[in-house]
Order: C-alpha cells, then structure tokens, then sequence
C-alpha cells in the first residue's frame, strides 16, 4: 500500500471516531483535525430534512461532490 493511500485511510479512520464521539456527546459539530473547521454530524444534516448538496462530509442522502 503507498504511503499516500496510508495517510488517507489514516485520516477517515480519524474522522469516523472525531464524528462518532461527537454524536454520543450530542454534539452536532466536530473539528477537522487538518483545517480546524467545523464538520457537521450526520444527525445535524439529517435535521435539515434535504440535501444541500455541497457535498459534506456525513451526508445521510449520500451525495457526492463530483471533483
């Protein structure tokens, strides 16, 4: 496995735990480790009740931002 694919995988296995932490808080927000912006959980996103379709990054409709 590259170095690089390493990193990545790395990094979503941190989000998943940063997101998942969030949420058994009640959190409806967490900091991106790398940026240090706000990334909303997937129960915020769900209360807005529709996609906004700027690709986040729990979206619960499952929508991707085509690069």
């Amino acid at each position: 496995m590259s170095r690089n694919k390493k990193k990545k995988n790395n990094l979503r296995a941190q989000y998943r735990l940063l997101h998942d932490e969030a949420q058994r808080n009640g959190e409806d927000y967490y900091r991106d480790p790398v940026t240090g912006g706000r990334v909303s959980t997937k129960a915020r996103l769900k209360r807005m009740r529709k996609c906004c379709k700027d690709g986040c990054r729990h979206c619960p409709w499952g929508f991707k931002k085509r690069s």
